[in-house]
């Protein structure tokens, strides 16, 4: 689990404008699957560049404050955590909160198959007008 101090550095990561901007802009656009990727993986893959960790996301012995890099197949646990950080950061600054995202994303895929069923049943009606 991430302490007080990783997820207060996390904060500050998710708050940099290049992942608010981006967020934002998917968000605006309802490309809900593509923010939720957002907030889980892209935004994270950058800890791995331990030489480009701001000061903040280092130790005094200037050693990652994450030593798993918020890594999934590093420590599933930690990924976990972070990802709760980084949407309470979204919520926070884009009122878009990972429960609304699944929503989203779950309506939008129901609305999918209805719509695939209708065009079954079209084609089937079709089909037997010929």
């Amino acid at each position: 689990m991430l302490d007080d101090r990783q997820k207060d550095a996390l904060r500050r990561w998710y708050s940099r404008p290049e992942i608010i901007d981006e967020a934002r802009s998917l968000s605006r656009q309802e490309r809900w699957e593509d923010l939720e990727e957002h907030v889980q993986m892209t935004a994270l893959m950058p800890l791995s560049r331990i030489e480009q960790l701001p000061d903040y996301l280092l130790g005094e012995d200037g050693k990652p404050l994450l030593p798993n890099n918020a890594s999934p197949m590093s420590d599933v646990e930690e990924w976990q955590d972070a990802i709760e950080v980084g949407w309470e950061v979204m919520e926070r600054e884009l009122g878009v909160s990972q429960e609304h995202l699944h929503r989203s994303i779950a309506q939008r895929q129901g609305d999918g198959w209805d719509a695939f069923l209708k065009d079954v049943e079209r084609r089937k009606q079709e089909r037997g007008r010929q």
